[in-house]
C-alpha cells in the first residue's frame, strides 16, 4: 500500500508540473468589472470597486488607488489602501464583504484645542453613539455623502490642527478650507496614505500590477487534485490547487476556498487558504468518522481582483 501511495504521490507532482506549462483547462470565468487608474497605473476590481462605485462621488471621498490589492501579512485578507481609506475584503456568516478600515480611530489623537463652536446650534446634530456633535458645513457633508456608512460616527468634536478646523470620524477625517471656493470647503484627509506610509511603508505594494493596460479581460484557471484516490476514515488528506490566467501564468495570492460535502449530503467550509507565488496551494484537512465505500465531493473555488474560477475533486473512503 506505501508503495501504491508513493507512485500516486509522484504521478500528482508530475501532473502539476505539466499543468504548469500546459493550456489551461475547465474553470475559466470571465472578469468582473475592472477599473485601471492611469494616475497611480494602479486596478480596483470586483468587490473593492463595487464599494468605491457605490459612493456618491467615490474620488472626493476615497481618492485614486495608492496600492494594489494584496493580501494582509497580519490579517490574511486581502486588502488595498486609497488616498482616503483603506478596504478590507473580510469573510462574514454572509460571506465575503468589504468593509472601510477605522482609520480615523486608528489615528486620532487626543487633547487638541477644541474651535469655539456653539453645540447647541439648531445647525447641529448630536450623535448618541459618542457623545459628540458634528455642525455647520461638516454636517452638510456627511448628510450628503451618506457618512454614516462613508465617514463613520465622529469620534472628536470640531478641533484645530495645523491652523484649521478638522474633525475625526472612525473611518475617515473631515478638513475646512475657507479659502477655496463654495461647494469645495470641505475635504477628506488623505488617511489611507498618511497610514500606509506611518505603519505599512512596504514599496512592494505600491508597484503597478500592470504597466499597460490590457486588450482583453483577465481570466482564471484552477485545477484540484487529491493526494489519495482512496483513504481511510478518520486520516488527513492533502488537497493541491493550480491557478493560472489565460497566459499560463501562475496567480499569486488567490483566496481559494473549500467545501467538502460528505456523503450524507451535508457541507464542511475550510478555512480560507491563499496560493504561492507560484500559483500552487497545498492544503491537508482531517477526514472525519466516515463509512467505507462513500465518496467525499471536494468542491474548490479561487478569487483574486473581482476574478472567481471553480472546479471539483473528489476521493472515497475505502476502509
Amino acid at each position: 500500500m506505501n508503495t501504491v501511495r508513493g507512485f500516486q504521490r509522484i504521478f500528482l507532482i508530475l501532473m502539476i508540473a505539466f499543468l504548469l506549462t500546459a493550456a489551461p483547462g475547465v474553470g475559466s470565468a470571465q472578469s468582473e468589472d475592472q477599473k485601471y487608474f492611469p494616475e497611480t497605473r494602479l486596478w480596483v476590481s470586483g468587490p473593492f470597486l463595487a464599494y468605491w462605485e457605490s459612493a456618491a462621488d467615490p474620488y472626493l471621498l476615497f481618492g485614486y488607488p495608492i496600492t494594489r490589492q494584496y493580501i494582509d501579512p497580519r490579517t490574511k485578507q486581502p486588502t488595498q489602501y486609497f488616498q482616503r481609506a483603506r478596504l478590507d475584503l473580510v469573510q462574514t456568516a454572509e460571506g465575503q464583504m468589504v468593509i472601510q478600515a477605522p482609520l480615523g480611530e486608528y489615528l486620532h489623537q487626543a487633547n487638541a484645542p477644541l474651535a469655539d463652536i456653539s453645540t447647541s446650534s439648531p445647525a447641529c446634530r448630536s450623535f448618541e453613539t459618542t457623545g459628540r456633535h458634528v455642525c455647520y458645513a461638516f454636517l452638510q457633508f456627511y448628510e450628503t455623502y451618506d457618512g454614516a456608512r462613508f465617514l463613520g460616527d465622529p469620534i472628536s468634536d470640531t478641533e484645530i490642527r495645523e491652523g484649521r478646523y478638522v474633525q475625526y470620524f472612525s473611518k475617515a477625517r473631515l478638513e475646512w478650507w475657507p479659502e477655496k471656493t463654495a461647494g469645495q470647503r470641505v475635504a477628506v484627509t488623505d488617511l489611507g496614505r498618511i497610514y500606509f506610509d506611518q505603519l505599512v511603508a512596504n514599496p512592494a505594494y505600491k508597484q503597478p500590477d500592470n504597466d499597460y493596460i490590457p486588450s482583453e479581460p483577465i481570466r482564471l484557471s484552477v485545477m484540484a487534485f487529491i493526494g489519495e484516490a482512496t483513504i481511510a476514515s478518520n486520516s488527513t488528506q492533502t488537497l493541491y490547487v493550480v491557478v493560472q490566467d489565460q497566459r499560463q501564468q501562475p496567480v499569486p495570492d488567490a483566496v481559494i476556498t473549500v467545501t467538502v460535502l460528505l456523503p450524507d449530503g451535508s457541507t464542511v467550509a475550510l478555512s480560507p487558504q491563499w496560493t504561492n507565488a507560484d500559483g500552487i496551494l497545498i492544503h491537508s484537512f482531517q477526514v472525519g468518522n466516515l463509512p467505507p465505500r462513500e465518496i467525499v465531493q471536494v468542491m474548490v473555488k479561487a478569487a483574486t481582483m473581482g476574478e472567481e474560477a471553480e472546479t471539483q475533486t473528489w476521493f472515497r473512503i475505502w476502509w
